[in-house]
Order: structure tokens, then sequence, then C-alpha cells
């Protein structure tokens, strides 16, 4: 049974419980005490800020910084993923509409309108390729039609392999043309968990399984630059 402190530390958040656990994972009262601060943050917002420039990410980390730094420590950052700028930025993006709506404006913007669009083009082209479920048995060789094959892990939890989801692509990861490709299985991938584009993390099957869990959580993506 909840205290009258806690039950009103609840009360006074602007997230409901069900917004928590969709951007943190959890609703606790330590949640809940974050989010005071998190929207404390919110509120010093004046300007639209795009998640994808790094300037603007800079911007909102020194905003975030200055106004948590005398209640947030370190570990509690950590704990709430919100420990760097581009991680803060994965928050504010894969939880737009749901932050926007507490702020009152539509000061957190992303480059995924245009994305989307172009993603369900391909979905319905016949250059789409289905998501296969992850078989630890099986050595995804590379191949000469298909290419290699890569995972999309949620990047919270890499070691659960109900999330995992494994794909191909042929071409050098660092040609744009490629990349746009992967992100679009990156949107996949979210597309049936809601997990968040953001935390669609992607490597080699052959790194996934060589790589620690601890490993894997620090390796996010880099977040598409506009």
């Amino acid at each position: 049974m909840k205290t009258l402190k806690e039950y009103m530390i609840f009360e006074m958040a602007y997230f409901s419980k069900e917004d928590m656990k969709v951007m943190f994972g959890k609703a606790t009262v330590q949640t809940a005490k974050f989010c005071q601060q998190f929207e404390r943050f919110l509120s010093k917002l004046r300007k639209e800020y795009s998640i994808n420039n790094k300037q603007d990410r800079g911007y909102l980390w020194n905003i975030f910084k200055q106004t948590v730094d005398a209640f947030v420590n370190k570990e509690t950052l950590k704990e709430f993923h919100c420990d760097t700028p581009d991680n803060l930025a994965r928050i504010l993006g894969d939880n737009i509409e749901m932050i926007n709506k507490v702020i009152g404006k539509d000061y957190i913007k992303d480059n995924l309108a245009k994305k989307k669009k172009e993603f369900t083009e391909w979905q319905e082209s016949d250059k789409y390729m289905a998501l296969e479920d992850y078989d630890k048995n099986d050595p995804y060789e590379d191949d000469e039609e298909l290419g290699r094959a890569f995972v999309i892990y949620y990047a919270y939890d890499p070691a659960d392999t109900d999330l995992v989801k494994v794909y191909r692509v042929k071409g050098k990861v660092t040609n744009p043309n490629t990349k746009h490709e992967m992100n679009f299985h990156r949107m996949d991938w979210n597309w049936e968990f809601k997990l968040g584009y953001y935390h669609a993390n992607t490597c080699t099957v052959e790194h996934y399984r060589n790589s620690g869990k601890e490993e894997l959580m620090r390796e996010f993506n880099d977040l598409d630059e506009e």
C-alpha cells in the first residue's frame, strides 16, 4: 500500500504511470521523482530543437544538465538512460508526441516524418524483405545473392532474443543507400515491437554473438544527422 507521500509524488507528475513505463521501462516512486526533474527540463524549452542535429542535441543536453544537476546523480541518469546527449536525444525521439503534449508545443523534432513515408513505399515494393526470427543455431553465413546477416535488438535488453530480428543487406554499411535500407529495417522492427526506432540497435550476427550484454547496451547506433 502506497504512503500519502508516494501517492502525492505520482499525482504531481505530468506523465502518467503508463507514460513512465513507455519512456523509462518502469513506474516506481523513483521514476516519478526523476520525471519531475525531467518535466522541469522540458519546461525550460523555448524554441524548436531537432534531435537529428548535433548542435541542437548539445543545446538540449546543456539545458538538461543545468536543470537536473542539483537533484539527480550520475547513477540515476544512467539508470534512466539519460546519461549522454545522444541517450537523452533517443528518449526524446522515441517519445516525441507524448513529450510535446506535456510541453504544450511541438518543440522536439526529428527527421522521421519523411522516412516514414519512404518506409511505407519500401514496405509495399518488391524490394521489401520481412524481418526473420533469430535462430541461435543458424550459422547465418554470408549469402552471395542476399548479402550479410545483421540483427536488430532492443538496446535496453540485448539478451532478450524474443526481441531480436534478422535481416540481410548487400554493400558496405558506410554506403548511404545501404544505411538508408538498414534504417528501414529498424523502422520495421519498431513497427512490430513498438519499443522505439532510436532504441532499435543493429549489428552483424557475428558481433552480436561475440559481445556481452553490457557491451551491446553501450553500442547504440549513431543518430541520423540532418
